[in-house]
């Protein structure tokens, strides 16, 4: 038998194998520990919706970190508290404020999530969101990264991909199709990843050794300090100080702590530039049709559900803006508001309000403390406005606003 041969049926014997040991990784429930020390914003985030299971809320919020940020900061500020990302997902601030207006049941549920992209929405639409009795209210806010990361190798490239995922029914092909991406690198790694079960399964397979190497490690350090006294564990914290790459998604219960008057780094402009010239500085296109197409999606499937969406572009400063060739702007724009106005969403551009400063802001992207209250204040006063917690959704669709300047 010939080299070739012999090697070949090796490395089928390795996969059989390897297939069998997924099916044991696949009883390995990160996100169900009494209490996990690390999870993925993504897995923090089901693990809480989990426990509001049957309680239905009237408000979801859907966006990246341009709007996890500012919820956190509103509610630390509004109500002079520290503020644990990891375990908060909810805005007490515009709950409050919608309460004020009389609507005595506006509970809302935050699923804002660092690097969440319109593919991410329509999955936790789709999976997490399924028609309501009388419909909800989703609010969505976007910024020009969402449609244009060059960084983006493909929409099953996200966190909440790799963690919703798992959830998606293996009959549905179309969708898990959809997220393969345009270019023939993902495809290809799709299909490696379909039919070697070591490659296909390596999330699972990492998830299981992470935790067993944090385990170790900890037990390694309680050996050299031989203090029982004086032994800590190796914490998240550790890892990550020593490996700053290591899962960079990943987030232990007391590292996303959200204060009400952070310090203001006078030189913050200067620091997220070049992460956001190398993530849209030269537009992407696949990645721009693709992520308009999952957009899309998101819109049909909340209006076929009845509820009510609210999209809001973003604030972003001066600076970053003078990042983006004027046609690539003028492009993302339009999509918003075109496609909110063909899907009957209400449209809010935040970013052209007038309401908003560079003052506002922690970084080129990311509000500051004040403009987190503006930015909660603002979509408040879009809710009473155009009274998208009391219309029927057909009623609604009707007042769906473009380029609204408050």
């Amino acid at each position: 038998m010939s080299r070739f041969m012999l090697s070949l049926l090796l490395f089928l014997a390795i996969n059989l194998l390897a297939a069998k040991a997924v099916v044991n990784l696949g009883q390995y429930d990160h996100g169900q520990k009494n209490e996990p020390e690390e999870q993925t914003w993504t897995e923090w985030a089901l693990a809480d919706f989990e426990k509001e299971k049957g309680k239905t809320a009237p408000v979801v919020i859907l966006g990246s970190s341009l709007v996890l940020t500012p919820v956190n900061l509103a509610d630390a500020k509004f109500f002079n508290h520290t503020v644990n990302g990891a375990i908060h997902h909810k805005s007490d601030m515009l709950n409050n404020l919608l309460v004020a207006q009389g609507k005595d049941k506006a509970t809302n549920f935050n699923f804002a999530i660092p690097g969440l992209m319109p593919s991410d929405a329509f999955l936790i639409t789709k999976l997490l969101l399924p028609r309501a009795e009388r419909g909800r209210l989703i609010i969505y806010g976007i910024g020009p990264r969402d449609f244009l990361d060059n960084l983006l190798a493909s929409p099953a490239s996200t966190d909440p991909y790799r963690s919703l995922a798992k959830l998606l029914p293996k009959e549905d092909k179309r969708t898990i199709e959809s997220f393969i991406g345009l270019n023939w690198q993902s495809k290809l790694d799709y299909l490696i990843g379909r039919y070697i079960p070591f490659y296909g399964e390596k999330e699972k397979i990492l998830e299981a050794m992470g935790d067993k190497c944090q385990l170790c490690a900890s037990q390694l350090v309680a050996l050299v300090k031989h203090d029982n006294a004086a032994i800590n564990s190796f914490t998240v914290a550790d890892v990550h100080n020593l490996l700053p790459n290591y899962e960079p998604m990943s987030i232990g219960i007391k590292q996303a702590i959200f204060f009400p008057n952070p310090q203001i780094d006078p030189n913050r402009f200067a620091k997220d530039l070049n992460e956001y010239r190398s993530r849209y500085g030269k537009a992407n296109w696949d990645t721009f049709t693709c992520q308009t197409k999952f957009f899309v999606d998101f819109l049909k499937l909340a209006r076929n559900n009845d509820d009510k969406v609210l999209i809001i572009a973003m604030p972003i400063t001066s600076t970053n803006r003078q990042l983006l060739p004027e046609h690539v702007f003028s492009a993302y724009k339009n999509n918003l508001r075109v496609l909110s106005k063909t899907y009957g969403a209400t449209f809010v551009d935040l970013d052209n309000s007038g309401r908003f400063n560079d003052e506002d802001f922690g970084d080129t992207v990311h509000l500051s403390t004040t403009g987190s209250i503006k930015l909660i204040e603002a979509i408040a006063d879009c809710i009473e406005q155009y009274n998208l917690l009391d219309l029927s959704n057909k009623e609604s669709n009707q007042l769906a606003n473009v380029g609204v300047k408050l």
